[in-house]
């Protein structure tokens, strides 16, 4: 089922998990979020053929002790699944490894599993997807519009090029960054001196730019350059 704005509205998550405890905390953070979503789940040692893929939006993996499961990411992107992987901790190397093996996104685990819904959605919706924190992680980020490593392309770095927020004005960017950073339409408002309806304003044209729905799903499509400010600014 599609909302408008192209968002699915209740994407199919398949949820790809060995640890039951695991598999029962990230499916009732996939059930729970701001715009629930229909989840199956599989065991995530069966054999890719096994997995019920059919009318799959999404795949959500896990990534528990031992490697990166690069095999069913690319087995998942050769059947047209988008996959997007939740860990607890990350590296740089399994970074570059998950993108080059066709990842869709990559997210840092919470205590909560806050914002998983919402990124499901965004991902299944076709955008790719970083946790910030996970931009310097393992050591300095790319300069912006420096050539990828060759080890790196389809990577990490080629992930830093697809930029969503290039058709956003610089006014949209200021907003939505005061947003990320915790301000209120209030703060915001009296941090840019305007009235809260022109921030409502922007914030309505940026949904709809960005095709989401909620200012969570734009905050976590915003990618920030090691500056801090976002990624397509300056």
């Amino acid at each position: 089922m599609e909302a408008s704005g192209g968002v699915l509205a209740r994407p199919v998550v398949l949820l790809a998990v060995h640890d039951p405890e695991s598999r029962d905390f990230l499916g009732a953070a996939l059930r729970g979020g701001g715009r629930p979503c229909v989840v199956r789940s599989v065991d995530a040692r069966r054999p890719l053929p096994q997995w019920p893929l059919d009318r799959v939006d999404v795949a959500v993996l896990a990534v528990e002790r031992g490697p990166l499961p690069a095999a069913a990411v690319r087995g998942l992107a050769a059947r047209g699944v988008p996959a997007l992987l939740v860990a607890a901790h990350w590296t740089r190397h399994a970074l570059d490894a998950a993108f080059a093996a066709g990842a869709a996104g990559c997210l840092v685990r919470t205590g909560r599993g806050d914002g998983l819904a919402a990124a499901a959605g965004a991902v299944a919706a076709g955008h790719r997807l970083l946790s910030p924190e996970l931009l310097d992680v393992g050591g300095p980020a790319p300069r912006p519009g420096a050539a990828a490593p060759a080890h790196a392309e389809g990577g990490r770095a080629a992930f830093r090029r697809a930029d969503p927020l290039r058709t956003l004005t610089e006014r949209e960017r200021e907003v939505f960054a005061l947003l990320a950073a915790g301000l209120s339409t209030a703060e915001a408002a009296s941090s840019l001196r305007v009235a809260p309806s022109t921030v409502k304003s922007h914030i309505s044209h940026v949904l709809t730019k960005l095709g989401v729905r909620s200012r969570l799903e734009a905050v976590l499509l915003m990618q920030h350059a090691p500056d801090g400010r976002p990624c397509g600014q300056g």
